[in-house]
Formats: C-alpha cells, structure tokens, sequence
C-alpha cells in the first residue's frame, strides 16, 4: 500500500529553487481566467469528456518525451499559507526553441483541507488539465508528462 504523506519539506525546497535568481525564475500572478478564454480552455461544466489527439505531424512543439528529461509530479500539503497563487516558469519562450522535444519540468503544488482526500482519481488529474485545451495533448506514464 502506497503512503501518502504531506509535502511540505519538497515544496519548501522547490520554492527556495524558485526563488533563486541563478535559476531566472518568471513568476506569473493570477489573471482571472482571461489567458484561459484567449487559448479556448474548456471547463467542464456539464461532465462530458471531450477527447483530442494530435498525430506527430501536427505537433509543432513537443515539451519533454521518453527520451528526454522530464519529470511531472503533484505536491501537496495541508499547511496553511505555504503555497502562492503563481506560476513559476524558466528556460527559453516557445518562439525561441529551435529543436524538438525538448526536456519538460511540471510541478504542481496544492495546499488542501483537512476534508479532501488526495489519494482520490481526480486529485491527480490535476496534472492533465491540458488536455481541456484545443490542440494541446498531453501524454503521460508515471512520474512523467
């Protein structure tokens, strides 16, 4: 049986990483949804489950693979106040990169209730919201996206 435990020693050293300035780290606040209706998210409000694949031929840019580092992993803790509404990236901007796939690094940190369960099939899903997104797809194995 797999444990799960609180994460707040590996959030806590993810944000020191974050916060570091070798690492040129971007931090993005929140923007009431407005990039979400610009790129066609699609929320799902009605429970059905609209399927996408996009073939290799219509990939234009592939963001970590087998082959490639690339780690996505969901961490999560029930400390209060230690997890911030942003999102943190680095490296190039998609018009800049030239080669293709290229390696891919996804964290998702979550603060929870004493009330949610996080061993539940949707708390990971969480990982796969792109797949809400026209001409996104995501594919993923454990531990990677």
């Amino acid at each position: 049986m797999t444990e799960f435990t609180d994460c707040l020693a590996l959030i806590t050293q993810v944000k020191t990483i974050i916060g570091d300035p070798r690492w040129s780290f971007t931090l993005h606040g929140p923007d009431g949804g407005a990039e979400a209706h610009r790129i066609g998210y699609r929320a799902r409000t009605d429970g059905r489950r609209i399927a996408s694949i996009v073939t290799a031929a219509d990939t234009a840019l592939e963001l970590g693979s087998p082959k490639h580092q690339t780690v996505s992993t969901l961490l999560w803790t029930r400390h209060s106040g230690v997890v911030t509404d942003l999102i943190a990236t680095a490296g190039r901007d998609f018009p800049d990169l030239r080669e293709t796939p290229v390696g891919f690094a996804q964290i998702v940190m979550v603060e929870l209730d004493d009330t949610f369960d996080p061993t539940g099939p949707n708390f990971q899903a969480l990982l796969n919201l792109t797949n809400r997104i026209p001409g996104y797809m995501t594919r993923s194995i454990p531990g990677k996206i």
